[in-house]
């Protein structure tokens, strides 16, 4: 499934993933990761740099970054939010992360 994600929603998936997991997991929140990173060129060319503890950037000068996701990446990111869910740990910063997995559907 096709996806177009700002890099606020690409660096809020990328922390969604448990520190812990199994070896299965672990490698599909890697190659999930891969696709997400924000490239030096995309860095560069949105002005990204870290302020304090934050990541800022110039959300005008955004391109749209389109990713596609397997059924397996799909489902096992539904499974992190569902953990997340469970342990009342979704907040206001990975909320709407949270709310674009869920409704995500493979297609």
């Amino acid at each position: 499934m096709k996806v177009e994600l700002s890099i606020k929603l690409r660096l809020d998936l990328m922390g969604i993933f448990p520190a812990k997991s199994n070896f299965i997991e672990r490698q599909i929140a890697v190659d999930i990761r891969k696709k997400l990173d924000v490239s030096p060129d995309e860095r560069a060319a949105v002005g990204m740099k870290v302020q304090g503890q934050n990541i800022v950037w110039d959300i005008s000068k955004e391109k749209p970054f389109e990713v596609e996701f397997s059924s397996t990446e799909i489902e096992y990111m539904k499974t992190c939010v569902d953990v997340l869910d469970k342990e009342r740990s979704i907040t206001d910063a990975n909320f709407e992360v949270c709310k674009m997995i869920r409704g995500l559907r493979f297609e």
